[in-house]
Protein backbone atom coordinates (compact mmCIF):
# COMPACT_ATOMS: atom_id res chain seq x y z
CA UNK A 1 0.00 0.00 0.00
CA UNK A 2 1.49 3.33 -1.08
CA UNK A 3 0.86 6.08 1.48
CA UNK A 4 0.93 9.50 -0.15
CA UNK A 5 2.30 12.53 1.65
CA UNK A 6 0.38 15.79 1.86
CA UNK A 7 1.51 18.80 -0.13
CA UNK A 8 2.51 20.49 3.13
CA UNK A 9 4.72 17.51 4.05
CA UNK A 10 6.46 17.62 0.70
CA UNK A 11 6.79 21.40 0.85
CA UNK A 12 8.52 21.23 4.24
CA UNK A 13 10.80 18.47 2.97
CA UNK A 14 11.79 20.51 -0.08
CA UNK A 15 12.42 23.67 1.91
CA UNK A 16 14.69 21.73 4.24
CA UNK A 17 16.63 20.27 1.31
CA UNK A 18 17.05 23.74 -0.18
CA UNK A 19 18.38 25.05 3.13
CA UNK A 20 20.95 22.25 3.22
CA UNK A 21 22.21 22.89 -0.33
CA UNK A 22 24.80 25.65 -0.61
CA UNK A 23 24.34 25.75 -4.39
CA UNK A 24 20.60 26.31 -4.21
CA UNK A 25 20.95 28.83 -1.39
CA UNK A 26 23.41 30.86 -3.45
CA UNK A 27 21.15 30.80 -6.50
CA UNK A 28 18.13 31.84 -4.46
CA UNK A 29 20.00 34.88 -3.15
CA UNK A 30 19.98 36.37 -6.65
CA UNK A 31 16.33 35.52 -7.36
CA UNK A 32 13.84 36.21 -4.58
CA UNK A 33 11.06 34.20 -6.21
CA UNK A 34 13.15 31.17 -7.09
CA UNK A 35 12.68 29.30 -3.81
CA UNK A 36 8.90 29.49 -4.02
CA UNK A 37 9.00 28.49 -7.68
CA UNK A 38 11.12 25.43 -6.88
CA UNK A 39 8.85 24.34 -4.05
CA UNK A 40 5.56 24.90 -5.87
CA UNK A 41 6.75 23.23 -9.07
CA UNK A 42 8.16 20.19 -7.30
CA UNK A 43 5.09 19.79 -5.09
CA UNK A 44 2.94 19.74 -8.22
CA UNK A 45 5.21 17.36 -10.13
CA UNK A 46 5.61 14.99 -7.17
CA UNK A 47 1.89 14.16 -7.03
CA UNK A 48 2.06 13.26 -3.35
CA UNK A 49 5.07 10.94 -3.73
CA UNK A 50 8.04 11.80 -1.54
CA UNK A 51 10.31 9.61 -3.65
CA UNK A 52 9.53 11.73 -6.71
CA UNK A 53 10.12 14.93 -4.75
CA UNK A 54 13.48 13.55 -3.61
CA UNK A 55 14.54 12.61 -7.12
CA UNK A 56 13.57 16.04 -8.46
CA UNK A 57 15.36 18.01 -5.74
CA UNK A 58 18.41 15.74 -6.14
CA UNK A 59 18.51 16.77 -9.79
CA UNK A 60 18.22 20.48 -8.97
CA UNK A 61 21.00 20.38 -6.40
CA UNK A 62 23.48 19.63 -9.19
CA UNK A 63 22.63 22.83 -11.10
CA UNK A 64 25.14 25.66 -11.06
CA UNK A 65 23.10 28.69 -12.14
CA UNK A 66 19.66 30.27 -11.91
CA UNK A 67 19.11 29.68 -15.62
CA UNK A 68 19.99 26.00 -15.29
CA UNK A 69 17.48 25.64 -12.47
CA UNK A 70 14.74 27.33 -14.52
CA UNK A 71 15.48 25.08 -17.48
CA UNK A 72 15.34 21.99 -15.28
CA UNK A 73 12.03 23.04 -13.75
CA UNK A 74 10.50 23.57 -17.19
CA UNK A 75 11.50 20.12 -18.45
CA UNK A 76 11.00 18.15 -15.24
CA UNK A 77 8.84 15.05 -15.89
CA UNK A 78 5.67 14.30 -13.96
CA UNK A 79 5.86 10.52 -14.23
CA UNK A 80 8.15 8.22 -12.28
CA UNK A 81 9.31 6.20 -15.27
CA UNK A 82 10.28 9.36 -17.13
CA UNK A 83 12.17 10.55 -14.06
CA UNK A 84 14.02 7.26 -13.73
CA UNK A 85 14.84 7.38 -17.44
CA UNK A 86 16.46 10.80 -17.00
CA UNK A 87 18.39 9.59 -13.95
CA UNK A 88 19.77 6.64 -15.91
CA UNK A 89 20.74 9.02 -18.69
CA UNK A 90 22.59 11.23 -16.20
CA UNK A 91 24.38 8.17 -14.82
CA UNK A 92 25.55 7.30 -18.33
CA UNK A 93 26.81 10.87 -18.83
CA UNK A 94 29.32 10.56 -15.98
CA UNK A 95 32.95 9.78 -16.69
CA UNK A 96 33.54 6.22 -17.87
CA UNK A 97 34.74 4.85 -14.53
CA UNK A 98 31.83 6.28 -12.54
CA UNK A 99 29.25 5.21 -15.12
CA UNK A 100 30.67 1.68 -15.25
CA UNK A 101 30.67 1.41 -11.45
CA UNK A 102 27.09 2.69 -11.25
CA UNK A 103 25.87 0.20 -13.84
CA UNK A 104 27.53 -2.70 -12.02
CA UNK A 105 26.11 -1.60 -8.67
CA UNK A 106 22.61 -1.23 -10.08
CA UNK A 107 22.82 -4.58 -11.83
CA UNK A 108 23.76 -6.30 -8.57
CA UNK A 109 21.00 -4.53 -6.64
CA UNK A 110 18.48 -5.41 -9.34
CA UNK A 111 19.42 -9.08 -9.67
CA UNK A 112 20.54 -9.98 -6.13
CA UNK A 113 18.64 -12.90 -4.62
CA UNK A 114 18.39 -11.14 -1.27
CA UNK A 115 19.31 -7.73 0.20
CA UNK A 116 23.07 -7.28 0.46
CA UNK A 117 25.23 -5.38 2.90
CA UNK A 118 27.78 -2.78 1.88
CA UNK A 119 30.63 -5.11 2.85
CA UNK A 120 29.21 -7.97 0.79
CA UNK A 121 28.86 -5.81 -2.28
CA UNK A 122 32.28 -4.24 -1.81
CA UNK A 123 33.88 -7.69 -2.01
CA UNK A 124 31.59 -8.89 -4.79
CA UNK A 125 32.52 -6.00 -7.05
CA UNK A 126 36.29 -6.45 -6.86
CA UNK A 127 36.92 -10.20 -6.56
CA UNK A 128 39.58 -11.07 -9.14
CA UNK A 129 38.31 -13.71 -11.57
CA UNK A 130 41.83 -14.91 -12.30
CA UNK A 131 43.40 -15.09 -8.85
CA UNK A 132 40.13 -15.63 -6.91
CA UNK A 133 41.28 -12.99 -4.43
CA UNK A 134 40.14 -9.63 -3.08
CA UNK A 135 42.67 -6.83 -2.86
CA UNK A 136 41.68 -4.73 0.14
CA UNK A 137 43.10 -1.65 -1.61
CA UNK A 138 40.54 -2.16 -4.38
CA UNK A 139 37.48 -2.01 -2.11
CA UNK A 140 35.12 0.78 -3.12
CA UNK A 141 34.13 3.30 -0.47
CA UNK A 142 30.47 3.43 0.53
CA UNK A 143 30.16 7.13 -0.26
CA UNK A 144 31.60 6.51 -3.70
CA UNK A 145 29.00 3.81 -4.29
CA UNK A 146 26.19 6.18 -3.41
CA UNK A 147 27.56 9.19 -5.26
CA UNK A 148 27.70 7.54 -8.69
CA UNK A 149 24.13 6.18 -8.64
CA UNK A 150 22.15 9.36 -9.19
CA UNK A 151 20.43 9.39 -5.82
CA UNK A 152 18.53 6.12 -6.30
CA UNK A 153 20.65 4.02 -3.93
CA UNK A 154 20.76 4.31 -0.15
CA UNK A 155 22.23 2.50 2.86
CA UNK A 156 20.23 1.57 5.95
CA UNK A 157 22.26 2.69 8.95
CA UNK A 158 20.97 0.02 11.33
CA UNK A 159 21.77 -2.96 9.08
CA UNK A 160 24.28 -1.60 6.52
CA UNK A 161 21.97 -2.97 3.82
CA UNK A 162 22.55 -1.17 0.52
CA UNK A 163 19.40 -0.94 -1.55
CA UNK A 164 17.40 1.03 -4.08
CA UNK A 165 15.53 3.96 -2.54
CA UNK A 166 11.98 2.82 -3.32
CA UNK A 167 10.04 -0.18 -4.52
CA UNK A 168 9.18 1.74 -7.71
CA UNK A 169 12.91 2.05 -8.41
CA UNK A 170 13.22 -1.73 -8.11
CA UNK A 171 10.22 -2.27 -10.36
CA UNK A 172 11.54 0.12 -12.99
CA UNK A 173 14.99 -1.45 -13.09
CA UNK A 174 13.55 -4.96 -13.17
CA UNK A 175 11.56 -4.00 -16.26
CA UNK A 176 14.63 -2.77 -18.11
CA UNK A 177 17.36 -4.93 -16.60
CA UNK A 178 17.64 -7.50 -19.38
CA UNK A 179 18.43 -4.82 -21.94
CA UNK A 180 20.21 -2.42 -19.55
CA UNK A 181 22.39 -5.04 -17.81
CA UNK A 182 22.57 -7.95 -20.28
CA UNK A 183 25.68 -9.51 -18.70
CA UNK A 184 24.66 -9.06 -15.07
CA UNK A 185 23.80 -12.69 -14.28
CA UNK A 186 27.03 -13.84 -15.90
CA UNK A 187 29.00 -11.25 -13.91
CA UNK A 188 27.35 -12.28 -10.64
CA UNK A 189 27.82 -16.00 -11.26
CA UNK A 190 31.51 -15.63 -12.05
CA UNK A 191 32.07 -13.42 -9.00
CA UNK A 192 30.40 -15.98 -6.73
CA UNK A 193 32.41 -18.90 -8.13
CA UNK A 194 35.69 -16.99 -7.93
CA UNK A 195 35.04 -15.97 -4.33
CA UNK A 196 34.25 -19.55 -3.30
CA UNK A 197 37.54 -20.69 -4.81
CA UNK A 198 39.46 -18.07 -2.85
CA UNK A 199 42.84 -18.93 -1.43
CA UNK A 200 41.71 -17.85 2.00
CA UNK A 201 40.05 -21.24 2.55
CA UNK A 202 42.95 -23.72 2.44
CA UNK A 203 41.41 -25.90 5.16
CA UNK A 204 38.10 -26.45 3.36
CA UNK A 205 35.01 -26.60 5.58
CA UNK A 206 34.99 -25.20 9.10
CA UNK A 207 34.84 -27.73 11.92
CA UNK A 208 33.64 -25.41 14.68
CA UNK A 209 31.09 -22.64 14.87
CA UNK A 210 33.79 -20.24 16.07
CA UNK A 211 35.90 -21.00 13.01
CA UNK A 212 32.90 -20.39 10.77
CA UNK A 213 32.09 -17.06 12.44
CA UNK A 214 35.68 -15.87 12.01
CA UNK A 215 35.74 -16.89 8.35
CA UNK A 216 32.41 -15.21 7.66
CA UNK A 217 33.66 -11.98 9.23
CA UNK A 218 36.85 -12.01 7.16
CA UNK A 219 35.05 -12.86 3.92
CA UNK A 220 31.68 -11.06 4.00
CA UNK A 221 30.64 -12.12 0.49
CA UNK A 222 31.07 -15.82 1.33
CA UNK A 223 27.57 -16.12 2.78
CA UNK A 224 25.90 -14.82 -0.39
CA UNK A 225 28.24 -16.57 -2.84
CA UNK A 226 27.82 -19.99 -1.25
CA UNK A 227 24.08 -19.80 -0.81
CA UNK A 228 22.97 -18.04 -3.98
CA UNK A 229 25.47 -18.69 -6.78
CA UNK A 230 23.04 -21.13 -8.39
CA UNK A 231 20.20 -18.58 -8.27
CA UNK A 232 21.86 -16.72 -11.14
CA UNK A 233 22.72 -19.76 -13.26
CA UNK A 234 20.17 -20.83 -15.84
CA UNK A 235 19.89 -21.23 -19.58
CA UNK A 236 22.59 -19.39 -21.48
CA UNK A 237 24.42 -18.41 -18.27
CA UNK A 238 24.87 -22.07 -17.34
CA UNK A 239 26.27 -22.77 -20.79
CA UNK A 240 28.54 -19.70 -20.77
CA UNK A 241 29.97 -20.49 -17.34
CA UNK A 242 30.08 -24.27 -17.64
CA UNK A 243 33.87 -24.48 -17.59
CA UNK A 244 34.00 -22.25 -14.50
CA UNK A 245 31.27 -24.29 -12.82
CA UNK A 246 33.07 -27.55 -13.60
CA UNK A 247 36.38 -26.21 -12.31
CA UNK A 248 34.60 -25.13 -9.14
CA UNK A 249 32.69 -28.39 -8.64
CA UNK A 250 35.71 -30.59 -9.22
CA UNK A 251 37.55 -28.61 -6.57
CA UNK A 252 36.44 -30.64 -3.55
CA UNK A 253 37.38 -27.95 -1.07
CA UNK A 254 35.46 -25.19 -2.86
CA UNK A 255 32.31 -27.25 -3.44
CA UNK A 256 32.34 -28.44 0.18
CA UNK A 257 32.61 -24.84 1.37
CA UNK A 258 29.62 -23.88 -0.80
CA UNK A 259 27.63 -26.79 0.61
CA UNK A 260 28.52 -25.79 4.16
CA UNK A 261 27.49 -22.18 3.57
CA UNK A 262 24.16 -23.32 2.15
CA UNK A 263 23.70 -25.64 5.09
CA UNK A 264 24.33 -22.99 7.72
CA UNK A 265 22.44 -20.20 5.97
CA UNK A 266 19.43 -22.27 4.97
CA UNK A 267 19.00 -24.35 8.10
CA UNK A 268 20.97 -22.40 10.69
CA UNK A 269 22.98 -23.71 13.58
CA UNK A 270 24.25 -22.38 16.89
CA UNK A 271 27.55 -22.95 18.64
CA UNK A 272 26.05 -25.56 20.96
CA UNK A 273 24.19 -27.44 18.23
CA UNK A 274 26.88 -27.38 15.55
CA UNK A 275 27.49 -30.94 14.37
CA UNK A 276 29.88 -31.05 11.41
CA UNK A 277 29.43 -34.80 11.02
CA UNK A 278 25.73 -34.53 10.23
CA UNK A 279 25.54 -31.56 7.89
CA UNK A 280 25.08 -31.17 4.17
CA UNK A 281 28.70 -30.10 3.68
CA UNK A 282 29.78 -33.56 4.86
CA UNK A 283 26.96 -35.56 3.31
CA UNK A 284 27.47 -33.97 -0.11
CA UNK A 285 30.91 -35.11 -1.14
CA UNK A 286 30.71 -34.85 -4.92
CA UNK A 287 30.07 -31.90 -7.19
CA UNK A 288 27.26 -33.65 -9.03
CA UNK A 289 25.29 -33.86 -5.78
CA UNK A 290 25.28 -30.07 -5.63
CA UNK A 291 24.35 -29.77 -9.31
CA UNK A 292 21.49 -32.22 -8.95
CA UNK A 293 20.24 -30.54 -5.79
CA UNK A 294 20.17 -27.09 -7.37
CA UNK A 295 18.92 -28.21 -10.77
CA UNK A 296 21.63 -27.55 -13.35
CA UNK A 297 20.81 -30.21 -15.97
CA UNK A 298 23.43 -29.37 -18.59
CA UNK A 299 26.26 -29.34 -16.07
CA UNK A 300 24.99 -32.54 -14.47
CA UNK A 301 25.09 -34.29 -17.84
CA UNK A 302 28.71 -33.24 -18.37
CA UNK A 303 29.72 -34.32 -14.86
CA UNK A 304 28.15 -37.74 -15.32
CA UNK A 305 30.06 -38.27 -18.56
CA UNK A 306 33.27 -37.27 -16.77
CA UNK A 307 32.73 -39.73 -13.91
Amino acid sequence: LEIQATNNDISRYLQRRIELSSRLRNCIKSDDNLKQLIVSTLVERSQGMVVLAKLHIDALITKTSVKAIHNALETMPKKLDATYYLIMARIDEQNDDDAKLARRLLSWLTYSARPMTVAELQHALVVDLQTYSVDKDSLIDQEMMLSVCGGIVTVEESSSIIRLIHYTTQEYLERIRETRFPLARLDITLACLAYLRGRGFPTGVCTTHEEWAKRNAMFPFLNYAGRYWTAHVSGEVEDATQKDILDFLTNNSASAIAAQVFDLVEFGTGARTYDPENRMSVRIQKGFHLVAYFGLPNTLTVLITMA
